[in-house]
């Protein structure tokens, strides 16, 4: 970047070096400066198609969807067939859930490049916004066979899988992932959910420690080993400071409300478990989770009535919401 300022300061009008900071800047997610950059670009030379489709993307990532495909839209003006601004242009008609555009434009690239592993990367993706998540998988698996050190593949696969239930799947393409990104917290961060959802809770807790190394405030790390070390019930003073924590990043935060309900309730203390889960239900009176957990805890101290109302309300939101508590190691 401060080669690039140097540059720009001697030759300002240089499209070029505009369009290489505005990558930089790209790739450290600062997108407002990206999209300055990729526009002093466009402005100095507008017939520049990857000028266009990179402020495109950088838009997406700032929630602007509508203004991305006009830029898309302008690439294609200047290269018709340009395989990357139909990607991204198919990949944002699928962000608004507009499915038949978003697919006739991603195969549109795929018939200009027959297995592109990025076209069907995309299409995987739209698939996956569409419900269609065998398919997304298919178009998953045919993607990584030409793509095998992409870590962003193998990732997206393994939240559809965890999605699914199939964690072991998950667990494997997450290894994939984190053996080629291994300082990206999220990745751990996942791979320790799906070990928490095969009651593998000591694999969990190392992932969200790895997570947390990476990343100290990262509250949903924070929370899953709060919860995570809750349900294991070996070191209740360490999960209580871990949702404490997460109650300073995030004030309110009604999953650490939930969590410390559950500690307290381990720990029989069920007025300060009816009072955590309170503080959760202001967030949203329809909670399952923290609705269930005040009426265990009221029908342990005396109040059955409003404890079984409690309960039964959670279910009907939840079905299975007694057997999540059951797992918690409470019943």
């Amino acid at each position: 970047m401060a080669d690039l300022d140097r540059a720009i300061e001697l030759a300002p009008g240089m499209a070029f070096a505009y369009f290489e900071r505005g990558a930089a800047y790209h790739r450290i997610d600062n997108y407002d400066k990206a999209i300055a950059d990729y526009t002093a670009s466009i402005e100095i030379d507008p017939k520049e198609p990857l000028a266009y489709i990179n402020r495109g993307m950088s838009k997406i990532f700032k929630d602007k969807v509508d203004e991305a495909i006009i830029d898309f839209d302008a690439a294609l003006k200047i290269s018709p067939d340009d395989i990357n601004a139909l990607i991204q242009r198919g990949f944002a008609y699928g962000l608004k859930k507009d499915f038949p555009r978003a697919l006739a434009d991603i195969d549109d690239a795929l018939r200009l490049s027959p297995g592109n592993p990025t076209a069907l990367y995309y299409r995987a993706q739209v698939m996956a916004f569409r419900g269609d998540a065998g398919r997304a998988i298919e178009d998953y698996t045919q993607a990584v066979k030409t793509d095998q050190k992409n870590p962003r593949i193998y990732a997206s696969r393994a939240n559809l899988y965890s999605n699914l239930g199939e964690y072991e799947n998950a667990i494997e393409d997450l290894d994939q992932a984190i053996r080629l990104r291994p300082r990206d917290a999220n990745l751990y961060l996942n791979r320790g959910i799906a070990y928490f959802n095969k009651s593998d809770y000591a694999k969990a807790v190392a992932d969200y420690d790895e997570a947390l190394r990476l990343d100290p405030k990262m509250s949903p790390a924070l929370n899953n080993r709060c919860l995570t070390r809750a349900v294991m019930g070996s070191n209740l003073e360490g999960a209580l400071a871990d949702c404490n924590e997460v109650l300073k990043l995030v004030p309110n935060d009604p999953y650490a409300h939930d969590n410390i309900g559950l500690i307290n309730l381990k720990l029989k203390q069920y007025d300060k478990a009816i009072a955590q889960y309170n503080l959760s239900l202001r967030t949203d009176p329809d909670r399952a989770r923290a609705l269930y957990g005040r009426g265990l805890a009221r029908t342990r101290n005396g109040q059955g009535p409003a404890g079984i109302s409690d309960m039964s309300t959670a279910s009907g939101i939840q079905p299975n919401i007694a057997e999540e508590f059951k797992r918690y190691g409470v019943n």
